[in-house]
């Protein structure tokens, strides 16, 4: 039995619930991601391997399983009410043109987009250039829309199976907001996880370690046929190898290059926030949430243009 699915949002703060929840004794949540409802996993078996994972569970714990890319896929959301009905589903939301911008970033780390720097790169995918030979990138900006999707998901679970925290929520308050993922859950909500050992929306914005780490890609991983997903090869040895590049990126160059989210124009802020207004505004009426601090710049407040740092190169 799947009694719980992470399902978004990608670049949300998802890993931070994760690893909240890998704590809890009460609790069974599979490490990294699982893809069992999406395709090609789908037709092949990752239903099978999902079970045989949760058959080898024991017994009283809740279990569940992570993929924040559910969320933006109502294909996906189907399968996942025709295998589990009665699951309970977790989303984390992070402003959507924060979200954007990190997910650009993660995308090129992934080697799912060229390398080049953000006002480019966004600008290129905004317009389209990127459709046809990236068509990853179509993702970016689609998962964005939280309120679009969120309607889909609702047509098929009921409102009480369905868990939101946004990243004003948790920013503003963590002990709380995990006393409430727990609780919904049904598990000792009282459990204090050890939160300083778990960052929220942590990512690589240097372009030097993402050329860096497109190696790794080169090395460790293979794609699809259409370039929107990476696949461990050489099974251990492709472990190995991932392993030893993101340590030294995390003890060697993360240290020299560093590693904070560029501040972006405020025309391409502007372009982005255009574009999610309207979903912003209908996720704030359906939530009964201030979510003014997205409309203003995200979690954090951009300078003016005049003070803006460029992006990390």
């Amino acid at each position: 039995m799947l009694d719980f699915v992470i399902i978004g949002a990608q670049k949300g703060g998802s890993t931070y619930l994760q690893k909240c929840l890998q704590e809890h004794p009460g609790i069974f949540i599979e490490r990294g991601e699982n893809r069992a409802f999406e395709d090609p996993e789908y037709g092949q078996d990752g239903i099978q391997q999902l079970e045989k994972t949760l058959r080898n569970v024991p017994a009283g714990k809740v279990r569940g399983i992570k993929r924040p890319s559910y969320l933006g896929h109502p294909e996906w959301a189907e399968r996942i009410a025709l295998y589990a009905p009665h699951t309970k589903l977790i989303a984390t939301l992070r402003s959507p043109v924060e979200r954007a911008i990190s997910a650009y970033y993660h995308y090129m780390r992934l080697g799912l987009l060229p390398i080049v720097p953000v006002e480019n790169g966004m600008a290129a995918i905004l317009e389209g250039e990127y459709r046809d030979r990236f068509p990853a990138s179509e993702e970016i900006v689609e998962y964005g829309f939280y309120h679009r999707h969120i309607k889909h998901y609702l047509k098929l679970f009921s409102r009480d199976k369905l868990l939101l925290l946004t990243d004003v929520r948790v920013n503003r308050n963590r002990i709380g907001a995990v006393e409430e993922l727990y609780g919904f859950l049904e598990v000792d909500s009282s459990y204090s996880p050890k939160l300083d050992r778990a960052p929220v929306n942590e990512g690589t914005y240097s372009l030097h370690r993402l050329r860096f780490l497109q190696l790794r890609n080169a090395l460790a991983f293979t794609y699809d046929a259409n370039r929107t997903k990476e696949y461990l090869r050489f099974g251990l040895l492709g472990r190995v190898l991932d392993r030893a590049f993101r340590d030294f990126d995390a003890l060697c160059l993360r240290r020299i290059l560093g590693g904070t989210m560029p501040v972006i124009s405020d025309s391409l802020h502007k372009r982005l926030y255009d574009i999610y207004v309207n979903d912003i505004s209908s996720l704030e009426r359906f939530l009964g949430e201030d979510l003014s601090v997205w409309k203003n710049g995200g979690g954090t407040k951009r300078p003016s243009a005049k003070d803006a740092r460029p992006a990390s190169q």
